[in-house]
């Protein structure tokens, strides 16, 4: 005795929360679990009255694009619980995409090119050479 209604995809550079609007005849508890591939990446509950009802599950910033579902639990007052499946595709590139490849190591290198050395003026890396010396 309740429905489901949520966006069939979502921009994932926009939104920050999936928005899903729910019907029930009686009042009662709604869990809400998005979920891929096994694993719950959000989750929220609310106690909810008869009628129509909104609610934003907030998304997290390491959500990737791709298909999810909402799997939607209602429990009424003093009933059983019923769940409900939608499918949700998150589209469009990951919102932490950028700060996440700017935490990359890279070499530090100086101003000049060359690696960065230790006050003592002796370079206390690995040395790699880029060529071999042929010998004959």
């Amino acid at each position: 005795a309740f429905e489901v209604s949520a966006p069939r995809t979502v921009k994932l550079a926009r939104a920050k929360a999936l928005r899903i609007s729910l019907s029930a005849a009686a009042g009662g508890k709604v869990s809400l679990a998005l979920v891929r591939s096994g694993r719950v990446i959000a989750r929220g509950s609310k106690r909810i009255a008869a009628g129509t009802t909104s609610y934003r599950l907030k998304l997290p910033r390491k959500a990737k694009p791709g298909r999810y579902v909402l799997k939607v639990t209602f429990t009424p007052a003093g009933g059983r619980a019923a769940t409900s499946t939608v499918k949700v595709t998150l589209a469009g590139r990951a919102r932490g995409a950028r700060a996440a490849a700017a935490g990359i190591d890279a070499p530090r290198v100086s101003s000049t090119g060359a690696p960065v050395a230790l006050p003592d003026g002796r370079f206390h890396g690995a040395r790699r050479r880029s060529f071999v010396a042929r010998v004959g």
